[in-house]
């Protein structure tokens, strides 16, 4: 955009040449901001759809915003005099000159001088400009859009339904957002390039000046997982050298305890040491003091009242009405666990786990879809064919299954939160991200624990654990990093044959359309077509994967290993989502990860009862440590059935039924 390049040059000219206000304040007024926020109206809307629009443009232009319209979009955007207006109003911390010490900015006489500029020679980056200017449309009122217009759009702007008018009173762009009246809105800009170093590293403080506080905590979040990764990992790697020097199954190795216990101290150092990590980088992100709560939500709906605090009108609503959307969030939640646990079940008996040879299985053992993991069946996991990746299918069919699930319950999810009707964005999302951890945790653990802690079989444990694992990790490789690098590619060549076509067949009157409508309307349909990006569905796995590497550290001693190389390529696949694939994220502030930090910590405590367990009762790994305390007990007194304890003795060499029977 020449406007841009022009609005930089301007200002870095005059910052250079004098430091006098006069300058500074010309430059400012002169810049333009490098974002841009796209609106899109409702298609066929009728009248009323436009007079509300007409309000949303006069109150946007009272805030001294800039407004240009074509078609069905409004594209938004505000000098650099707004941006300061915007950064004193809600606080933004700036790096000073002199000393390179950070404070709150403040947009006064001679104050703009005293401020670091970026790497373009702008007082903010894109991030910063993006939100202020996001901000400045929010707080856009209803009754700024009233003063200066005749009486029918007073009217019309009390026509607003009741729980509306209230939120207009606070946003009017979000109040015509709940009606439809705006159906979405993107922040329009120049992608950010990155260099190689960039890509190796994947920085958080770029990635802050770029996309904002919430993506860069992710990334800052990732980046120290991924270091502390690899302790664990050189760890596990030898532990697992020693046991095939040793030449034994997981089931008797005496080393996997000790690094069991070593991974927990790990996982509750790594803790501790990245709520340190999370506050320099808060400092860093100039953030550390935002307010926790983030002020009332949108969405919120509640009745006018009095504030008993300050006197002045507020939206309540009962807590009874919260309570009753707990208990159906509950009955709800709990359904679609028994759906998941069923399915569990299925697939534990489709790839032969669960049989009927234990007398304690007879609950859960389903004949009808055992019956393909027999020998000799489709589903033989003994089957060599095709190198062994046939007896994979099952596998992949629970993870796929598995998937689906969790796709499905996060839309249920969402719509129970918004029942909950939680005052707060932060009550809101911890909302949401408590219900779906419980539903992701149990639909990814359950099977193992079953295996782990019901049948007490370590072997099986860590066939399933690497199964599930590696299928899911080139899952997620895939659907994250091969599968958006495709897409983009395929894009970008019908596109490019469309242009060769055009070009071929000389249709000037064409090309003149394409390139008149290329200004608005094509910008916001090619933006409008990406999906929104949002950290949490990336924070939810590496969350599972964490507990992956700590809840079944002595079964699985490589799972460190596999999780370093595979967050290498996690973190570059969504640094490539967010630059080519996905929207521009809107840039939001934060200080910390918010409860994922409570959550790793019960991992903590959930993974040093889970490996106790699977030490002491099941494995022999104990007995490896402490053979005097513990007998030979013989099968049928263990739980499993006649037959079986007939099958393993003569498979062990016994010579009689007898023999089998007592031992």
């Amino acid at each position: 955009h020449a406007h841009e390049t022009r609005g930089a040059a301007a200002w870095t000219a005059a910052t250079k040449s004098t430091s006098s206000e006069d300058h500074i304040k010309r430059s400012m007024a002169a810049t333009s901001s490098r974002c841009e926020v796209l609106l899109a109206i409702r298609e066929q809307g009728g009248n009323d759809d436009e007079a509300y629009v007409e309000l949303l443009v006069h109150a946007l232009k009272c805030r001294q915003l800039s407004v240009s319209r074509e078609g069905r979009y409004l594209l938004v955007t505000c000098k650099g005099d707004v941006l300061a207006r915007e950064a004193d109003a809600c606080k933004l911390v700036k790096t000073r000159r002199s000393d390179k010490r950070v404070e709150v900015f403040v947009d006064r006489d001679g104050a703009r001088l005293r401020y670091e500029l970026d790497a373009e020679g702008c007082l903010f980056s894109r991030a910063e400009e993006a939100l202020l200017l996001e901000r400045a449309c929010s707080k856009a009122t209803v009754e700024q859009a009233a003063e200066g217009l005749g009486a029918r759009w007073k009217k019309k702007s009390r026509e607003l339904p009741p729980q509306i008018a209230q939120l207009a009173e606070d946003s009017l762009l979000e109040a015509l957002k709940q009606t439809g009246v705006i159906e979405d809105s993107v922040i329009l800009g120049i992608n950010t390039q990155m260099s190689w170093w960039a890509w190796v590293c994947a920085p958080s403080q770029k990635i802050h000046k770029a996309f904002g506080s919430d993506v860069a905590l992710y990334f800052a979040w990732m980046n120290f997982f991924q270091l502390w990764l690899l302790m664990p990992s050189l760890v596990g790697g030898y532990v697992y050298h020693l046991r095939i020097e040793e030449g034994v199954s997981i089931d008797d190795d005496q080393w996997a305890p000790v690094y069991a216990l070593a991974v927990c101290l790990w996982a509750a150092l790594f803790c501790k040491f990245w709520s340190r990590r999370e506050a320099q980088v808060a400092v860093d992100h100039g953030d550390v003091l935002l307010a926790s709560d983030g002020g009332v939500r949108p969405g919120y709906r509640g009745a006018p009242r009095p504030s008993p605090v300050t006197g002045k009108l507020e939206r309540y609503s009962p807590p009874i009405y919260r309570h009753l959307a707990y208990i159906l969030s509950i009955i709800v939640t709990g359904l679609m666990l028994r759906v998941a646990l069923l399915w569990h079940v299925i697939s534990l008996n489709l790839q032969g786990y669960i049989t009927s040879d234990y007398i304690g299985e007879q609950d859960f053992y389903r004949e009808d879809v055992a019956k393909y993991a027999l020998e000799g069946e489709i589903f033989d996991p003994k089957s060599t064919e095709f190198y062994g990746l046939k007896a994979l299918v099952p596998t992949l069919i629970h993870v796929v299954v598995v998937r689906i699930l969790n796709l499905i319950y996060s839309y249920i999810a969402e719509l129970l939160t918004k029942l909950e009707n939680h005052e707060t964005q932060s009550m809101h999302n911890n909302a949401l991200l408590v219900k779906r951890f419980i539903f992701e945790a149990v639909d990814a653990y359950a099977g193992l624990v079953f295996l782990g802690f019901v049948r007490r079989d370590v072997v099986r444990l860590r066939q399933e654990l690497i199964a599930i694992y590696c299928v899911d990790t080139a899952r997620r490789v895939f659907q994250e990093a091969l599968l958006p690098l495709c897409i983009t590619a395929i894009t970008s060549l019908k596109s490019n044959k469309e242009t060769a076509k055009r070009k071929k067949n000389d249709d000037f009157r064409s090309m003149t359309l394409n390139r008149t409508k290329s200004n608005i309307d094509t910008r916001a349909e090619k933006e409008l077509a990406k999906p929104v990006y949002e950290p949490f569905d990336d924070y939810l796995e590496m969350v599972i994967e964490f507990g992956y590497v700590c809840l079944f550290a002595s079964v699985f001693p490589l799972g460190a290993l596999l999780s370093f190389v595979a967050n290498f390529v996690e973190v570059r696949s969504d640094l490539f989502k967010i630059l080519y694939v996905y929207r521009r994220p809107s840039p939001k502030r934060a200080r910390t990860i918010g409860a994922w930090a409570p959550i790793l910590r019960g991992l903590v405590y959930v993974a040093i009862a889970s490996n106790a367990f699977l030490f002491a009762f099941g494995s022999e790994q104990m007995v490896r440590w402490f053979p005097q305390y513990f007998d030979r007990v013989s099968l049928r007194k263990a739980g499993f059935s006649k037959d079986y304890a007939k099958k393993v003795a003569r498979e062990g060499g016994e010579k009689s039924a007898a023999e089998a029977q007592a031992g």
